[in-house]
């Protein structure tokens, strides 16, 4: 049994799995479904074309069963996109669960199934024999929401679902199953957002760029200010906006400001949730966000444009008391830190839509000005190309740090 190492930066959000495997980004779905036999598909026969063809598609093709300690089912699961092939099972992590992602088994699929993915793969690449049982050792670093992580033992809880056990990931794609036993050598788990700040402290030039043109087109050459200018800020809020929820993260002196720092448990996906209840209650059933969300992606048309309008008209609508919670949250972060920011930045995937179709960024500067006695605080609204990855480039750097321990 060949063992190869994995270093895994793992982002795993309510939406979606942020990750990085090796150096490989990828993105996988939040989503699993149950494999029934009427949407099974025919094992591909084992040869080499077959292999390699998977291999270029494997994150979008997760057909596996998962023996662990830490899950519960040993059912045949569908994983990721691959999820999509049985739409009636389809199961998300629940944004309403109150222990959070945690204690949600699709974590811990999802977490094992990516890894054995990236052992597969690299055995295909590799030219390994298949038929015998592969073998990864992981270092990985994770995170939680701080209001999931903040309080009793769930950080080591979490983490204890991972180390001191052996799982296996069986791939169920070909007529020959593909066994990958998984064993983790390092974990570390941390918190959403303040990881995402410590990226910002120690950013690459791809992001020194971004922060520069981010400044710029909101404040203009105000200042002259340069990027370096701008993650050496001593007092900081880092606002997190993801799919379940909101991190607001308050950094003084380079630290984290962990007694300070709060998470409001709602995100952009909760605002979509909102929609849909409104929708259907007016008979336009939408089945989940993920039906949600392709529909509005959907290319316009004389057909489609006035339904399509109706929907966002909607979300709109339920981004506004999103808004309102999350200046409020803000406030009762800056309240408790004792001290004004500096800086705020805003980023997470739920940032995209919320700048470009909800007052959060006025009204935010607004509120700010209350703290400030008048002074200008800016707010760097970090551009979609890092938005959503800032939390994974933060867990990149520290899995290459804690590899090296």
């Amino acid at each position: 049994m060949k063992k190869e190492k994995i270093l895994f930066a793992n982002d795993l959000g309510y939406g979606c799995v942020k990750a990085s495997l090796n150096n490989e980004e990828i993105l996988v779905p939040s989503l699993s479904s149950i494999v029934m036999a009427q949407n099974n598909e025919t094992p591909l026969a084992f040869n080499e074309n077959n292999l390699k063809a998977f291999a270029s598609s494997i994150y979008d093709n997760l057909n596996v069963s998962i023996e662990s300690p830490s899950v519960e089912t040993d059912l045949q699961l569908f994983v990721g996109s691959a999820a999509t092939k049985n739409p009636l099972n389809l199961r998300h992590l629940d944004l309403n669960a109150e222990n959070g992602k945690s204690t949600d088994d699709l974590s811990v699929v999802l977490t094992l199934s990516i890894i054995a993915a990236k052992r597969v793969k690299m055995a295909i690449e590799n030219n390994e024999d298949l038929s015998s049982e592969l073998a990864a050792e992981v270092t990985m670093a994770a995170a939680l929401p701080i209001m999931e992580g903040k309080y009793g033992n769930t950080l080591e809880t979490y983490k204890k679902r991972y180390a001191g056990h052996k799982h296996k990931v069986i791939f169920h794609n070909f007529d020959k199953e593909i066994k990958v036993n998984i064993t983790f050598e390092k974990v570390m788990i941390v918190f959403e957002g303040e990881v995402a700040q410590y990226y910002l402290q120690y950013p690459d030039d791809g992001l020194k760029a971004s922060l520069e043109n981010s400044f710029e087109n909101d404040y203009g050459t105000k200042g002259n200010i340069t990027a370096n200018d701008i993650v050496n800020a001593e007092s900081v809020l880092g606002i997190d906006i993801g799919e379940g929820t909101t991190d607001i993260v308050s950094v003084i002196g380079h630290q984290s400001n962990r007694a300070s720092s709060e998470s409001l448990k709602q995100g952009y996906g909760s605002v979509l949730t909102g929609a849909i209840e409104e929708l259907n209650s007016k008979g336009m059933m939408i089945k989940d966000r993920s039906y949600l969300v392709a529909s509005l992606n959907l290319p316009t048309n004389k057909f489609n444009k006035a339904r399509k309008d109706n929907i966002r008209a909607v979300i709109r609508k339920q981004m506004k008391p999103f808004v309102d919670n999350i200046l409020q949250s803000v406030s009762s972060v800056i309240s408790k830190s004792g001290m004004a920011p500096e800086l705020v930045f805003v980023y997470g995937g739920g940032s995209i839509p919320m700048r470009s179709e909800s007052n959060l960024r006025e009204k935010l500067v607004k509120s700010l000005d209350s703290f400030s006695m008048g002074y200008d605080v800016p707010v760097i609204w970090i551009n979609k190309d890092y938005a959503q990855l800032m939390n994974e480039r933060g867990l990149k750097k520290l899995v290459d740090e804690i590899a090296e321990v």
